[in-house]
């Protein structure tokens, strides 16, 4: 498990720390609280990465249920 400071470093995700926040807020990647409402936030770096892999696009055509008839 990684600290927010960790996570923002150059070797992760190199960004700001406050971007970090706000994307946990936001439900973009996931984290657990440690120590109650007012403790530290801790990330699993795969759950993360997983997090931020870009979606697949679905083609219509390729998918049934997305096609009108």
């Amino acid at each position: 498990m990684l600290t927010s400071h960790e996570l923002a470093d150059a070797e992760h995700l190199n960004c700001d720390l406050t971007t970090v926040y706000r994307m946990a807020q936001r439900g973009q990647i996931p984290y657990i609280r440690v120590g109650g409402p007012r403790g530290e936030s801790r990330f699993d770096w795969d759950a993360v990465k997983d997090a931020l892999r870009p979606a697949e696009k679905v083609d219509p055509w390729i998918n049934p249920r997305a096609r009108r008839r």
